[in-house]
């Protein structure tokens, strides 16, 4: 891993840089103390929200449980390892591509990181590498997979909304089902726009308001980004079946329209939305025909189970 004290953070209250002095980070400007734990900075808002609340401890809960079983960690680590070939990197090659020979003097930034494994691959290319994520055990297994594979990187415990990354910092940023996880969208992209660099470009897949997000996606919890249907809906998972199907915690989904108007009004210069045609699992069906019918019908926009969003500044 980065050290720290080779890492330039800004305090997440009033954007001033933070000195490094073990095992904390001190505000140089309003003398806010940040601790370190495991050689991650705790970086994480006073006040959040519930719904952050709750999904920081159903994330936590689900890594903790990764972890402490052998069997589930290594189908997971081959389930992320399929979903990043198959499924993120022939878009990132289509959007962003990546010159190897230059990628040494780029910094890649990751919200919502979890393990990282796409991170564990541009590090290898010579990317400088930022992973945050809300959830301490999902860093914690980052970091120690990284260690394993004597790469370096930098990871931080924080609110997407508020993170301690400065201003015009990241050549690429990339959120994998990160902002369907947050009650304040906007916040969250308003921040994206502030840490990259000008040029740069952010790639996110974000759950797609559809008849998929309304059946399919009952299974997560899921609440449509409508005002009257969201709150039922909110109240039905929450409150009603005590978030039983919510097992990644707080997420909604959302029309193109509405995130491409997010992006627009945060800066963005540049925005492409589409299909994010990532395989479908769906392990709760038996029958194979049964399964590859849903599978193309997928593909048709009323179905439409998740989409990209590829922005540039």
């Amino acid at each position: 891993m980065t050290k720290l004290n080779e890492v330039t953070l800004v305090c997440v209250n009033c954007r001033k840089p933070l000195v490094y002095s073990p095992p904390k980070m001190i505000c140089s400007n309003c003398g806010f103390t940040y601790q370190i734990l495991q050689g991650i900075p705790i970086m994480l808002s006073q006040v959040l929200d519930p719904n952050t609340l709750y999904s920081i401890q159903k994330w936590d809960a689900y890594y903790r449980r990764i972890k402490e079983t052998p069997n589930e960690f290594r189908k997971m680590r081959e389930s992320y390892k399929q979903h990043l070939e198959n499924d993120i990197l022939p878009y990132l090659r289509k959007f962003w591509k990546i010159d190897y020979n230059q990628a040494c003097n780029k910094t890649y930034l990751e919200i919502g990181c979890g393990p990282t494994f796409l991170g564990n691959r541009l590090a290898k290319m010579g990317m400088n590498v930022i992973g945050l994520d809300f959830s301490l055990e999902a860093l914690n297994m980052a970091s120690k997979l990284f260690d394993e594979a004597s790469l370096d990187a930098t990871f931080i415990c924080c609110d997407m909304s508020r993170t301690p990354i400065p201003s015009n910092t990241c050549d690429f940023i990339y959120g994998g089902g990160v902002l369907e996880h947050v009650k304040d969208t906007f916040s969250v992209v308003k921040e994206l726009y502030r840490v990259t660099k000008l040029g740069g470009q952010v790639f996110n897949t974000v759950p797609y308001l559809s008849l998929a997000s309304l059946t399919y996606r009952q299974l997560w919890g899921n609440a449509p980004d409508l005002p009257l249907l969201g709150h039922l809906s909110e109240t039905i998972h929450k409150r009603l079946i005590g978030g039983k199907h919510m097992i990644y915690g707080y997420e909604k989904s959302f029309f193109g329209s509405k995130l491409k108007f997010l992006f627009l009004q945060a800066g963005f210069r540049k925005v492409e939305i589409g299909l994010f045609d990532l395989h479908l699992e769906l392990t709760f069906i038996k029958s194979r025909t049964l399964k590859n019918f849903i599978r193309q019908l997928s593909k048709i926009r009323l179905f439409w189970h998740m989409v990209y969003i590829n922005v540039i500044k």
